[in-house]
């Protein structure tokens, strides 16, 4: 199945310019990378809030620079292109999912319409096929990706905050431990993010990222942490304003009813969440704009309840990788989702020059079981599902209907029991 009768696939090579070559980054690459990123990103006019490796200190930090997983195109002995696929951990609900982030694709002026990019691309998706890692997901709606496999998919609950919701608690600042991330300069109270850490165990169940990963993210530029603690409960919450324009993708603009101030998570005691939040909005432009999972979880259905205004907002683009190895990772949360009845399906990823998928669904009320297939079974075309990996992106994690996405048939509509997949990227996660 191809919209529109549009034939979609990764384009084919047309050769490299004389003199180019294209690699995988080392270490030594760092700087150099950077240059080219930092050139190629460059504000009109100038004016930047800081380096993109303070910024983005997550990505670019000397701990959390993954070269195995760049690409660089080389000529005259100099790094002129770049584009990074560093493998990430997506939160989603109880539980998480590895996959690649696509970060940094960028070509020098003087290299550009040269087919540069689309070999560092092509190379890229390779790599990550060879790292078995399901999917991949760019920032925001970049269309010209398409071609390449991605698609637009998934949405994250957009809330409007008011401090006419949100009481100021009448802290003063002292009261409230303030992080202000400024890349490798940032100053970080001893032991403060295992303290952030401890909340996300206590009233998450879980730890969202590693120590290191924790303290990259809160040293990127723009960032402000708050921690709070009040009567043996803790709270925290991660910030922005027109400091982090780099995350505003997905918030509302001012013009349309937006606010400064960004709120990227929140954690803790629900009580004294709700207070830091009041707190928060006291001190800055009365307002913050939140994005949450359109699957409310119990502080998040707080969040909503109290909200000024609402919007639905894209998660970005998705290019399905392993289809099979995507679907096996949403088992955990296929269990905690009530079905009505039993059935089995074979889902077909078509795809003309990667090689097509097939995967086996049986579900009943207890459980869903994936099995990969090497092709759809003997005699089995009555129950099978053929689409290509622009549709199943939509299918798996919307924002259109299932049937939309597949075709109405009866086949697309036994899905509805599955399907959508959740897929919310944090602000902060994503690169």
């Amino acid at each position: 199945m191809h919209w529109g009768g549009r034939q979609r696939e990764i384009p084919e090579g047309g050769g490299l310019p004389p003199g180019a070559e294209i690699r995988r980054a080392t270490e030594k690459d760092r700087e150099a990378i950077l240059e080219v990123v930092e050139t190629c990103f460059a504000p009109p006019g100038g004016h930047r809030p800081g380096r993109i490796e303070e910024r983005f200190w997550h990505v670019y930090a000397p701990d959390q620079f993954q070269p195995s997983a760049w690409q660089v195109a080389v000529a005259g002995g100099k790094i002129v292109a770049a584009a990074g696929f560093p493998a990430m951990e997506l939160n989603v609900g109880p539980f998480s999912l590895r996959c690649a982030g696509v970060t940094g694709v960028c070509t020098l002026p003087g290299w550009r319409g040269r087919g540069l990019m689309s070999a560092l691309l092509r190379e890229g998706i390779d790599d990550i096929d060879r790292r078995r890692l399901p999917l991949s997901l760019l920032k925001g709606m970049r269309h010209r990706y398409r071609r390449f496999g991605f698609e637009d998919g998934g949405r994250r609950l957009g809330l409007v905050l008011h401090r006419r919701r949100f009481p100021d608690p009448g802290w003063s600042d002292e009261q409230v431990v303030h992080v202000a991330g400024l890349g490798a300069s940032t100053q970080l109270v001893p032991g403060f993010c295992e303290r952030l850490l401890a909340v996300q165990k206590r009233y998450l169940g879980r730890a969202l990222r590693s120590l290191s990963a924790q303290r990259a993210m809160i040293s990127r530029r723009g960032v402000h942490t708050y921690y709070v603690e009040r009567a043996g409960d803790a709270a925290y919450a991660l910030a922005g304003d027109w400091e982090g324009p780099h995350l505003d993708d997905g918030f509302l603009p001012e013009e349309e009813g937006g606010t400064r101030g960004k709120l990227y998570e929140v954690a803790g005691d629900p009580r004294l969440a709700l207070q830091l939040l009041g707190f928060l909005m006291r001190k800055g432009s009365g307002s913050l704009q939140a994005l949450v999972s359109p699957c409310l979880s119990g502080f998040e259905r707080r969040l909503w309840e109290r909200a000024e205004r609402q919007f639905l907002s894209p998660a970005g683009m998705i290019r399905i990788h392993d289809l099979a190895g995507l679907l096996t990772a949403y088992t955990p949360w296929w269990k905690t989702r009530f079905r009505s009845g039993a059935d089995s399906l074979v889902l077909v990823m078509e795809d003309k020059v990667g090689g097509s998928q097939a995967v086996e669904m049986v579900w009943d009320r207890r459980d869903v079981r994936v099995r990969r297939l090497d092709a759809p079974p003997a005699g089995a075309e009555g129950n099978v599902i053929r689409a290509d990996r622009w549709n199943w992106v939509q299918a798996l994690f919307g924002p259109l209907d299932v049937e939309a996405a597949l075709g109405y048939s009866p086949h697309a509509r036994r899905l509805r029991e599955l399907l959508p997949l959740p897929f919310w990227p944090p602000r902060l996660e994503q690169v």
